[in-house]
């Protein structure tokens, strides 16, 4: 098995290392955007997908020594990319979708006839192109969105939160003024009570004065009418 041995360089610029499209007799196109023996590991892992049957074909990723080979298997071709561990699976399928897509629309399925290297010359340049483009995540559209998805996601918690605590002052709010409400109530049924109190007190005193002014004036008369009874008599 053996490691990318001295040759590889691990601090590089992209996140995509290799890349390769094969066909039934090998490679005919790969390009690496640094030093190592992806290709060398790249090959072994085709001669095991080579032959497979028709409904196996698919997707696969191998970790490998801080790296993963991904690869797609379909209609009789082999696309393979190296990427660095960290780098996104999701991103390294798009990569290979992407370069399926061009391949098909330069060569059919020339591929199936074509000898080693064959489309090298040609291809590898472009598969230089797409790696660079596919390891900028300023191109990964999909991450984009799932970013600003994010954010939205979080604006909108942060609104709720405001809100739910905006509700809680509002009910605070309206708990004290229906308490005050109440309250009020309570008040004015007392003012009432007490008014109706010192009404009837003050029933109660004007009644005992005249009461007492009629009896004053009744006695006032009556020894009025006494001492003229007797003077008369004198």
């Amino acid at each position: 098995q053996g490691n990318f041995g001295p040759g590889t360089t691990q601090n590089m610029s992209t996140d995509i290392a290799y890349a390769m499209v094969a066909g039934p007799n090998g490679t005919l196109a790969e390009y690496a955007l640094i030093q190592g023996n992806f290709g060398l590991f790249a090959g072994q892992i085709l001669d095991q997908l080579t032959g497979l049957p028709v409904e196996t074909e698919g997707k696969r990723s191998f970790p490998y020594q801080g790296f993963k080979f991904h690869t797609m298997v379909s209609g009789g071709m082999t696309y393979i990319c190296v990427a660095v561990d960290n780098f996104e699976v999701r991103r390294a399928f798009a990569f290979l979708s992407d370069v399926k897509t061009i391949w098909l629309s330069q060569y059919g399925e020339q591929g199936l006839q074509a000898n080693k290297l064959a489309m090298n010359d040609s291809f590898g340049r472009l598969l230089e192109s797409r790696m660079r483009f596919h390891s900028d995540p300023k191109n990964d559209k999909f991450g984009q969105i799932k970013e600003q998805t994010e954010t939205a996601k979080e604006k909108f918690h942060t609104i709720i939160d405001k809100m739910t605590e905006r509700g809680e002052l509002i009910e605070e709010t309206a708990n004290r003024a229906q308490q005050l409400h109440s309250d009020s109530f309570q008040i004015k049924g007392k003012a009432t009570e007490l008014k109706k109190k010192y009404k009837t007190r003050n029933c109660i005193i004007w009644t005992s004065v005249i009461c007492c002014i009629v009896l004053i004036v009744s006695f006032i008369l009556f020894f009025c009418s006494l001492f003229s009874v007797l003077f008369f008599c004198s």
